[in-house]
């Protein structure tokens, strides 16, 4: 058996839906016997994933600091100098094969430089490249030759790919797609909501404006016809934004709105709403869109990350051109004049989605690596 590291480098919140596929290959990877090293950076409030990570057979946890000191940050800018939480755990465990797990594409970078300097083996999985967060110039010289010495790379849309390769000028063609897991059954029948005469859409989501554009539909919605026609919005989620969004949809008088929290039955919120809106300003492949089409409903997102390799507009939902209030509304609009079809798009998203991802993505990563190892 081997021994394999397993590395987020997501420091923003305890957790977050790309530590989804990482974890969960770790898991699996203890219990069949490797032996695993996960390196996470530590929160005061440990996600219990974490936790039961380190409670795993086989499987041993390594907490890093967030940040290093500032005159650390500044020096290592002019003078190579070692990290311990990164080059002495390396030491230690010596793993055979490194899993780099990054929230964009660059944050991986001194973990994948420490990894060659030890000759170590590594793959990288990016879940966000976007034009809107480009690196510098000084970040791609060296971070683009690791991409090309890394065993594997993976990312979890085609356009991050390509967003990727364009940024780095370098053509990254044996890149694979991989995709996250998610947390309602890949067969799920969730019945459609009892009419009440009000058309209810669920916007799921961390409650982060500058990602996910919550903003952008509270402007949308300002506009009298929105306030006179009986459509409601749920927002799904948490996040550091909420209080800022309560104080907007108050100043604005956005009615139609309501704060639903962190919700941890899915299917639930399906059985309660007919369709999913997505205003993002940036995306890779979010989960809550693979969900809500795993549930049968139809979706009204912007054209961003992998957005539109699951969604045709007009087919299985509609599309916002741009993340900003003009397109938002258009799309919206758009939607609304055809809300009687919205539970036969919705058939149609389910039946896309389970044509492009697969019923275990953690088993197909799993002997993606399994193979590297070999």
């Amino acid at each position: 058996m081997s021994r394999i590291a397993f590395i987020t480098t997501q420091a923003f919140v305890p957790w977050a839906g790309s530590e989804e596929l990482w974890s969960q290959t770790a898991s699996r990877m203890a219990q069949a016997g490797h032996t695993v090293g996960v390196s996470v950076p530590s929160f005061e409030n440990e996600a219990r994933q974490v936790t039961q990570l380190a409670r795993t057979p086989n499987c041993h946890v390594h907490r890093t600091m967030r940040h290093w000191p500032l005159w650390r940050r500044i020096a290592r800018r002019f003078v190579p100098m070692e990290n311990p939480d990164i080059d002495g755990w390396l030491d230690r465990f010596q793993p055979d094969l490194a899993v780099l797990s990054q929230g964009g594409t660059v944050d991986g970078l001194a973990w994948m430089q420490a990894c060659h300097k030890r000759g170590i083996r590594f793959v990288t999985i990016s879940h966000l490249s976007t034009d809107s967060l480009w690196p510098d110039s000084r970040e791609v010289e060296q971070i683009a030759p690791l991409y090309e010495q890394a065993a594997a790379t993976f990312f979890v849309s085609e356009n991050n790919r390509r967003v990727t390769a364009k940024h780095f000028g370098i053509p990254l063609d044996s890149a694979k797609i991989v995709r996250n897991p998610f947390i309602v059954s890949f067969d799920a029948s969730v019945p459609w909501p009892v009419n009440d005469g009000t058309f209810k859409l669920a916007c799921v989501g961390r409650l982060g404006a500058e990602h996910k554009g919550q903003d952008l539909l509270f402007e949308v919605l300002r506009d009298p016809k929105w306030r006179a026609r009986p459509l409601s919005i749920s927002l799904v989620g948490e996040g550091h934004h909420r209080t800022t969004l309560e104080r907007l949809a108050k100043l604005w008088d956005v009615q139609n709105i309501r704060f639903s929290g962190q919700v941890s039955d899915i299917e639930a919120v399906w059985a309660q709403h007919h369709a999913l809106i997505m205003p993002s300003r940036y995306e890779g492949l979010p989960l809550a869109l693979v969900e809500a089409m795993l549930c049968r409903r139809m979706a009204i997102v912007t054209d961003v990350g992998g957005h539109t390799e699951l969604i045709d507009d007009g087919v299985n939902g509609f599309v916002a051109a741009t993340p900003t209030p003009r397109f938002i509304d258009d799309a919206l609009e758009r939607a609304w004049q055809r809300r009687e079809d919205w539970k036969g798009m919705g058939e149609a998203a389910g039946r896309k989605i389970r044509a492009a991802i697969p019923r275990d993505p953690v088993g197909i990563f799993v002997a993606e690596l399994e193979r590297l190892l070999s």
